[in-house]
């Protein structure tokens, strides 16, 4: 080897023991050549007892059952020289581990196979803060459900598969003067009640969100029957049933007015929830405290 070709060697060897992102070298029998700081950091395990074990051995180390087949890497490796993508994994002392991975061929440059290198990098952070990112996007600060725009793209495509949603549109009794006497942080929390109660009440496949302010919505199907329909509104009346009790303060009654809209073939969202809106306030003008519903 020539002193230009070994001082070159120790420039990168500097280098990918600098580089943050893991990076494990194998030969063509797939045991493990070399392990960069950040490889040993990420694993947890020392170089000199990865060094000369195969790839897969530790791979098997390391797996939770749940990352991508290895044979199948190793064949897209072998035919198309590289492969990239994601694996669910566990570090020597327990941490579970969700790594992006990059697996090259090497070759020199008489294209003679030399083995292969991986590049990895933990994205379980990364992972997390895009769903939460997500999360935050797509349910209301307050009481977690979907806000409008989650909540119209739900409704949007129930309509535009054909399934015939109902749609149910709930606004609270006597919730203004609760918030004006009480104050926000009360209304608040009544809210956050309401809204648990809705999640914990749906069906399987129902879809519950809030729309601002004291409404909140409902996404359900197979309700067209009037059996079923009024059945299910009772239902939904029962969880208001008993007043909201808050912490350090008095319990609440809290009634609601509810519309209900069941979709035709010619409905959008937009003329589904005039008419639930619409029977909405009929049921609000029929009483001022208790629940009551009307279909539109």
């Amino acid at each position: 080897m020539s002193t230009n070709d070994s001082q070159q060697e120790r420039y990168l060897k500097q280098i990918l023991e600098h580089v943050s992102d893991a990076v494990v070298a194998t030969d063509i029998y797939g045991r493990v050549t070399f392990a960069n700081p950040a490889a040993q950091r990420l694993y947890g395990i020392p170089a000199e007892d990865a060094v000369g074990r195969g790839l897969l051995e530790l791979l098997d180390m390391f797996d939770t059952g749940e990352h991508a087949d290895v044979d199948e890497i190793t064949r897209i490796v072998a035919h198309e020289g590289r492969w990239h993508g994601e694996l669910t994994q566990r570090a020597l002392d327990g941490r579970d581990l969700l790594v992006e991975a990059s697996v090259s061929m090497l070759a020199d440059k008489d294209g003679t196979v030399l083995g292969s290198v991986s590049i990895l990098r933990e994205i379980s952070g990364r992972k997390e803060a895009e769903r939460q990112i997500s999360y935050q996007a797509n349910h209301d600060g307050l009481t977690g459900l979907l806000n409008r725009t989650a909540f119209l793209r739900e409704l949007d495509a129930s309509l535009a598969a054909g399934r015939a949603p109902t749609l149910v549109f709930l606004d609270l009794n006597g919730f203004k003067t609760i918030n004006d006497l009480h104050g926000h942080d009360r209304g608040d929390e009544i809210l956050r009640v309401i809204g648990s109660r809705l999640a914990g009440g749906l069906r399987p496949g129902d879809v519950a969100g809030r729309f601002g302010g004291d409404e909140f919505v409902i996404l359900a199907h197979g309700l067209a029957e009037r059996a079923a329909g009024d059945a299910y509104m009772e239902r939904i009346l029962a969880l208001f049933k008993d007043p909201v009790q808050c912490r350090g303060g008095p319990s609440h009654v809290v009634g609601v007015s509810v519309g209900v809209a069941h979709s035709t073939l010619d409905d959008d969202s937009d003329r589904l929830f005039r008419r639930a809106d619409s029977a909405m306030y009929d049921a609000k003008r029929s009483t001022e405290v208790a629940s009551a519903y009307r279909t539109g």
